[in-house]
């Protein structure tokens, strides 16, 4: 089965005030310690895995940018003495638009790394600077420029809608800005009030108010709208690509497929057991060091369970959506249309599922909009 490999970087510049994965301020010495353990990791994860086919691997974070370009290939040369790595793999790196210069593009594209994910989020200095973001609008243009130049064809460009106190204006700036660009590939993000965050908890003191549903809604329609008429695919609910350059990565998770999580607080999810690994560098550090566990208590999967949750990632691949024949494949001891079918005939009802041959049940343009409640009532 196809099998993707995402690692975590935990360090960053400076923490995003609405960002609420783990990270922790860059410390050059300490991520060298993290790097040599996350090496170590891979021995640890290959013992189960050695098999697997790899179509992807993928640097997150943090900002794996950050990581000097020998650390990336020491980390990729690893993977590849311990795991199967597809010819044609997807190589990701996300990068924060201020940490590319010329050297460090062509040193990325001289270690295997053939994607890159730019964190733009926005062209409007004003909401760049509300998020916390370290770069400014100015480096979007020259990153991508640069990356470009250094013969990257393959750049996806994250940005973000329902920002509080975003205008309509605004988010159509952001759009046309972006697609001048011309980047492969488009992803749209909602904000969200995530535990924990700085713009949680002024949200909290009342010193801030989230978008109202209709503005994000309306932000939302503009995206696909806007996305689908200049020649994206809208293939995921939050991903729009040109032609062939739908993300791998992206589809691993969607389909459900084995994917493992290397570094701290990264999750894995192999032969339908998923488990988490510490959420702490130093604790990480310490215990690869001492040979002691770093992943929590793993939770296994009934078949039900799992064929419930596929189906539910199934539908956000808005072309493909649940197909019975392939869940029958996956599931071989069960009746997926038997458990399934009070559930997708209700859906049906609701004007949320469409049955676009008779194996197959995809999002109608209103179950895009309510794709989390649609999820919910499938597991």
């Amino acid at each position: 089965m196809k099998t993707g490999i995402y690692i975590h970087f935990p360090f960053c510049l400076q923490k995003c005030r609405y960002c609420a994965f783990y990270s922790i301020n860059f410390n050059p010495d300490l991520s060298e310690k993290y790097i040599e353990c996350l090496i170590e990791e891979i021995d640890l994860q290959s013992r189960y895995t050695e098999m697997f086919p790899i179509e992807s691997i993928y640097f997150g974070g943090g900002t794996p940018s950050l990581l000097e370009s020998k650390n990336i290939l020491r980390i990729i040369s690893k993977i590849d003495k311990k795991f199967y790595i597809s010819s044609d793999a997807e190589i990701t790196i996300e990068a924060n638009p201020a940490t590319i210069n010329k050297k460090k593009a062509l040193e990325l594209k001289n270690s295997s790394v053939n994607r890159i994910s730019l964190g733009f989020q926005s062209f409007d200095p004003n909401i760049l600077s509300f998020l916390g973001r370290v770069h400014h609008v100015k480096d979007n243009y020259k990153t991508y420029g640069i990356l470009k130049e250094s013969g990257f064809d393959n750049i996806s460009v994250d940005l973000m809608f329902a920002i509080p106190g975003q205008t309509m204006a605004q988010w159509e700036h952001s759009l046309c800005e972006a697609i001048k660009l011309n980047p492969q590939h488009i992803s749209l993000y909602c904000f969200s009030f995530d535990p924990g965050t700085e713009l949680t908890d002024l949200r909290k003191l009342g010193k801030i108010f989230p978008a109202k549903e209709d503005i994000e809604l309306s932000m939302f329609k503009k995206g696909i709208d806007f996305l689908t008429d200049n020649g994206y695919a809208h293939y995921e609910i939050s991903n729009f690509a040109l032609p062939k350059y739908e993300a791998k990565h992206n589809k691993l998770y969607w389909n459900n497929y084995s994917y493992i999580g290397l570094g701290t607080a990264a999750f894995s999810y192999i032969n339908r057991k998923r488990f988490s690994c510490l959420s702490d560098v130093n604790k990480y550090i310490l215990n690869i060091k001492s040979r002691k566990t770093i992943y929590g208590k793993p939770e296994e999967l009934s078949d039900e369970k799992s064929l419930r949750e596929t189906s539910a990632l199934n539908i956000r691949l808005l072309k493909e959506g649940i197909n019975f024949k392939k869940l029958e494949m996956l599931y071989p001891k069960l009746n997926p249309r038997k458990i399934l079918r009070d559930t997708i005939d209700g859906l049906l009802k609701d004007g949320l599922l469409v049955q676009t041959d008779d194996e197959i049940f995809c999002l109608t343009s209103k179950g895009i909009y309510l794709s989390d409640y649609v999820a919910s009532q499938i597991v």
